[in-house]
């Protein structure tokens, strides 16, 4: 049996967290659906407002993203 040296919660954070910081698009629904989830499972994780804050963040990002990547690849 093997144990977990971190977390599995904080695994996740940190794997999303290098998704936010490589600015990796393509997995913003994933990062949405897990403060999403997150904030359902622990309320009062995040205020109403910090948690539209961060979705509405990922909503207006992620075309702008999408368009320079396509820019780049062009």
């Amino acid at each position: 049996m093997r144990l977990l040296l971190a977390p599995p919660v904080r695994m996740v954070s940190a794997a999303l967290w290098k998704v936010m910081k490589q600015r990796d698009v393509m997995l913003y629904g994933v990062v949405e659906e897990f403060v999403t989830s997150a904030c359902e499972t622990v309320p009062g994780l995040l205020t109403v407002r910090h948690q539209g804050n961060i979705l509405f963040f990922l909503a207006m990002i992620s075309p702008w993203l999408l368009t320079e990547a396509e820019n780049d690849f062009a």
